[in-house]
């Protein structure tokens, strides 16, 4: 639940907002109240599945949905369906996961709203990825990504940062680390742009470990340092401790790769010598 984290609730406070919203949206359908019951319900749902209660997540979610469908809110009702998804997906019903998933996408491109159509994407990205369909999860990644350029302001950096994250996800677990590292650059841009400091740094950690990967040591270095900087400003010091041995790997790798290459040069100019001799 990235909204959750972006306002800083740690994760044993979720366990407290369950209740409230569920008791919420119990005051709201006495109150004839559909369109707040529905958003309490929703809260609830988000909170449950962050406490990693992903039972009780999944039908506060489904009572969510029942609601907006009586509203005929498609938009969020999509919201909705998601949290079913990933509750399925943390219960290990990854058929029933993309089941769900796709009958959301069916319905959001029959609707045509850009914001709706990349949640759904994004969702069923999720549960093909649960079933470890790796190449129809980075196509459906991308195809969030791309709905949301066609959006604005926040609603743009919000859909286009939840679709990057999934895309360096499915990469990184084919260890496609090329396509991970662009994601992740494309990532920290987006979120540099949106003022997140910390979701910033997070991408720039994914950015150092693949360029590490892909054994480049400068870009490493230059992506591990401003993420080790964005860690220490937001308060987040046993990140900023990793950062600091990725960037002594990265140095160790730059100095390495610089020894390297002296004693090739070196070997290369003692071969020219000899042959010259004989």
């Amino acid at each position: 639940m990235p909204g959750f984290h972006r306002r800083g609730v740690v994760r044993e406070e979720f366990h407290l907002v369950v209740p409230v919203a569920s008791d919420a949206a119990e005051i709201f359908a006495r109150c004839g109240d559909q369109r707040n019951q529905a958003a309490a319900l929703h809260s609830a749902a988000s909170a449950a599945l962050a406490a990693d209660r992903a039972t009780e997540a999944r039908r506060l979610a489904a009572q969510a949905q029942d609601v907006l469908r009586s509203l005929s809110d498609r938009a969020r009702e999509v919201s909705a369906r998601g949290i079913v998804v990933q509750a399925e997906v943390a219960l290990g019903n990854s058929e029933k996961a993309l089941e769900i998933a796709s009958e959301g996408l069916v319905a959001m491109q029959q609707q045509g709203d850009h914001l709706s159509l990349a949640e759904a994407h994004r969702h069923i990205a999720a549960a093909q990825l649960a079933s470890s369909l790796h190449e129809e999860a980075r196509q459906s990644a991308m195809a969030a990504r791309n709905c949301s350029e066609r959006l604005r302001g926040t609603r743009k950096w919000e859909c286009k940062a939840d679709a990057l994250e999934m895309l360096a996800e499915i990469c990184r677990q084919t260890k496609d680390f090329q396509a991970m590292t662009q994601a992740a650059e494309e990532l920290a841009q987006c979120c540099r742009e949106a003022a997140w400091p910390r979701r910033e740094a997070l991408a720039l950690r994914t950015v150092t470990r693949g360029q590490l990967a892909l054994r480049k040591p400068r870009s490493a270095l230059e992506a591990a340092g401003r993420a080790m900087t964005l860690f220490r400003e937001t308060g987040n010091s046993s990140a900023a401790d990793e950062m600091r041995l990725l960037f002594a790997r990265a140095t160790e790798l730059r100095n390495s790769m610089r020894d390297a290459a002296r004693n090739a040069r070196q070997a290369w100019l003692l071969f020219r010598e000899r042959g010259a001799l004989d």
